[in-house]
């Protein structure tokens, strides 16, 4: 009596893992064959050809040139912020202008500054990299932060659309936007779980 128990407790045991291995197996069909209805996503595909274009680009330009460019652009917000008040006020007194247009002038003046500066420093430096070695450097190192603003573009992008999604359903349905698959995008997925605006604006204030 005892060994029947024991074997029908056995087998209810042998069936009930086997319903779960063939749920798993279920399971692993289902999502091979999602994968085989969608093998290649439309926007993943537009995120990828961004990163490569902005890896080309980034390689034709150089790195130096791309380096002193950013230098150049965040060096004349700097001065702008820091010094167009002061050189505005100085300006409105001596010609006679309005205060606030001086100052725009002045900040739009530091800017370009800045910016041309930058410009003009890595493209000297970049004209100088013609050995084999320090043009390889140059141009690799250039590929290489061409990618990664590349990288960050689309981040920013898929973030911006993972925000915007809920709320644009019949744009997404009804137009040419359906192509591009975003309900089984891969990009999409990572930026509805890791969201850069939303990172960067940080937590709600209670």
């Amino acid at each position: 009596m005892r060994l029947r128990r024991a074997q029908l407790q056995d087998g209810a045991h042998l069936r009930t893992e086997q319903s779960q291995l063939q749920g798993e197996a279920g399971r692993g069909r289902q999502a091979d064959q999602e994968r085989h209805e969608h093998p290649v996503n439309g926007f993943d595909l537009f995120c990828l050809l961004l990163v490569v274009l902005f890896s080309i680009w980034g390689a034709f330009r150089g790195l130096f040139r791309q380096i002193f460019g950013l230098i150049g652009f965040i060096g004349g917000i700097v001065l702008a912020r820091l010094l167009a008040q002061s050189f505005g006020d100085a300006f409105a007194k001596d010609l006679g202008l309005p205060v606030a247009i001086a100052t725009a002038a002045m900040a739009i003046a530091l800017f370009l500054v800045a910016e041309i500066a930058g410009k003009l420093v890595g493209r000297f430096l970049h004209k100088r990299m013609t050995g084999g070695f320090t043009k390889a450097v140059e141009r690799g190192g250039g590929f290489l932060l061409g990618s990664g603003k590349g990288l960050l573009v689309a981040w920013v992008l898929a973030s911006l659309i993972a925000l915007l999604r809920p709320h644009l359903q019949h744009l997404e349905s009804d137009t040419s936007l359906s192509k591009l698959d975003l309900a089984h995008s891969h990009v999409l997925s990572v930026a509805r779980e890791v969201n850069l605006i939303t990172e960067l604006r940080g937590p709600k204030k209670s």
